[in-house]
């Protein structure tokens, strides 16, 4: 693997905590798709397809890719829907590693049997799991439990790098230890994110407060598995999430809200500084949160370097509960022992 970019990448966030009007998209998230043949049942992209009329193409993405270089990325995370569904996928990785990038992927596990060949170059896959094959079945679709194993097996056999990614919810808090024996097993490392979700105000990727009630845990249940995390975590076991993320989040006030205007412990919002998201059709955002509710800036039009100058974050967000986010808000706020955590995994 090469660590360049890391390092490349490090040096940048010193510049952006010396230099206030210093602004970088340092790590750009990009969803290749909203198609998915999974149905999961805290996914809203079946409602967000509706009316689209058309997703970013293989020549916007590589040109999206050198505007990217050009104004310093270093860490390009590909996801959708499921970015296994796109043909041109091998060849998205492919191109951006020829620009230097790091460069990791979410997905279900389906299809990785069959294409696999296509990740030689990928950093590192992020698999979705979250529990036995029942709850994971319940969860995600039928078969799916069966994609993801069947995913796994292909990885190592292949020595290509994955880590596992577990929404908590009320139905699988009893899985964490079948998750954490799995990434063991696996000499790998299983992340944990808290279930998202919003209210009817406004429409985006995330499910409606209304759609996943029955999944929400109660409030000590999830602080129960946050504490487990932690101990498990403390005690050399195979927790990918870094300590402080779980410390973050047993000190969040109210899991129903995914944005805070308090600060936390000097960990600083980068949104719009040092990552943003693109969807699709080729927008962009300072992060996913603002999706539905500030309009994307065209890349199209205006150009990477212009969208960033434009992406405004959302007012009075000064800190979430979204594990992307505060995971890189942790390394960007230079605390060490989150980056520790992560070059360690790699």
């Amino acid at each position: 693997m090469n660590l360049k970019p890391l390092v490349t990448g490090g040096l940048k966030v010193l510049g952006a905590n010396l230099l206030s009007r210093y602004k970088v998209p340092l790590g750009v998230y990009i969803a290749l798709t909203e198609s998915c043949p999974n149905s999961c049942v805290y996914c809203n992209y079946e409602v967000l397809r509706r009316g689209k009329r058309h997703e970013i193409t293989t020549d916007d993405v590589f040109n999206i890719i050198d505007q990217l270089k050009q104004a310093g990325t270093e860490k390009l995370h590909l996801s959708g829907g499921e970015p296994l569904i796109r043909e041109d996928l091998g060849r998205i990785i492919d191109y951006a590693k020829s620009r230097g990038m790091f460069v990791g992927i979410s997905c279900s596990g389906i299809y990785i049997p069959e294409r696999v060949k296509i990740l030689k170059n990928v950093d590192v896959i992020l698999l979705s799991l979250d529990g036995e094959e029942p709850i994971h079945d319940g969860l995600r679709g039928k078969e799916s439990f069966k994609n993801v194993m069947n995913a796994i097996r292909v990885l190592k056999d292949n020595k290509i790098t994955f880590w596992t990614n577990t929404v908590l919810t009320r139905k699988n808090l009893s899985s964490i230890d079948f998750i954490l024996n799995l990434a063991e097993k696996n000499n790998t490392y299983a992340n944990f994110i808290l279930l998202q979700y919003h209210g009817p105000e406004y429409e985006n990727n995330l499910p409606t407060i209304d759609a996943v009630k029955d999944l929400i845990p109660d409030y000590q249940d999830l602080q129960e598995a946050l504490r487990y995390l932690l101990l498990k975590k403390n005690q050399g076991k195979r927790v990918g999430s870094t300590k402080e993320y779980l410390e973050f989040l047993l000190n969040w006030e109210d899991y129903n809200v995914l944005s805070s205007a308090k600060a936390y412990n000097r960990i600083k919002c980068w949104a719009g500084r040092l990552f943003c998201h693109i969807d699709s059709e080729g927008l962009l955002y300072a992060c996913g949160l603002n999706m539905g509710k500030t309009p994307g800036v065209n890349i199209r039009s205006l150009g990477i370097k212009k969208a960033m100058k434009l992406a405004a974050k959302l007012p009075d967000c000064n800190s979430c509960s979204v594990s992307c986010n505060l995971e890189n808000n942790l390394i960007f706020s230079l605390n060490f022992s989150a980056i520790f955590n992560w070059l360690n995994k790699l």
